[in-house]
């Protein structure tokens, strides 16, 4: 199980755990699990990329996986770097993909998975049908790469909505945007996408 975040990281947890149930409860033999983490959000750098490589690369030198599972983050391409380089050959899945930004390596006949998608479209319906006395959407993201694609998909959309409901955008620090949420007036809707880090970093 390839990370590319680090392994205190909420999601990865609740992903680790999930998948490691589900995979014990349809198999017939004891599967052994070994999880790596780049930690590549806090060490973004080739150096550290290559450090890890080779570490993996003498860790499972004599130990090979019959599966590798590669946990994408925003802006690197694991499932096509690091498998295809150390564990050639080897079937692998990837998780946590969403149809934003589908790196090509996973075009491969030996990389599989499913395709998260975000329905922005059909979020925006389901609040206007849900809260029809909506007159602004407030619409919260961070400035973080993968968070930056979400805003601009959700941009390009909202024009659709003109003269329906007013949209403000924000990309503020976490504690600012508290602030202000709390404050918001009554028939406005809060739209929150991604925050993978606020405006303070």
């Amino acid at each position: 199980m390839l990370f590319s975040e680090s392994k205190d990281l909420p999601a990865d947890i609740f992903i680790e755990q999930a998948m490691r149930a589900e995979l014990e409860k349809h198999s017939r033999t004891r599967l052994e699990f070994y999880a790596e983490h780049l930690d590549a959000s806090r060490f973004p750098g080739e150096s550290h990329y290559r450090l890890f490589r080779e570490y993996l690369s003498a860790k499972y030198d004599q130990e090979r996986p019959d599966l590798v599972m590669a946990y994408l983050g925003p802006g690197f391409e694991f499932a096509g770097e690091l498998p295809k380089k150390l564990f050639p050959g080897l079937p692998v899945i990837f998780v946590a993909v969403n149809e934003l930004d589908i790196p090509p390596e996973l075009r491969s006949p030996k990389v599989t998975g499913i395709v998260q998608q975000a329905d922005v479209r059909g979020t925006l319906e389901l609040i206007l049908r849900l809260q029809p006395g909506t007159r602004r959407i407030v619409v919260i993201g961070g400035p973080s790469p993968l968070d930056r694609t979400f805003l601009r998909k959700t941009e390009d959309l909202v024009r659709s909505f003109s003269g329906k409901v007013e949209f403000d955008f924000w990309t503020r620090s976490l504690a600012e945007t508290q602030r202000a949420v709390a404050s918001l007036p009554r028939n406005t809707v809060v739209f929150f996408l991604t925050m993978q880090r606020d405006a303070d970093g």
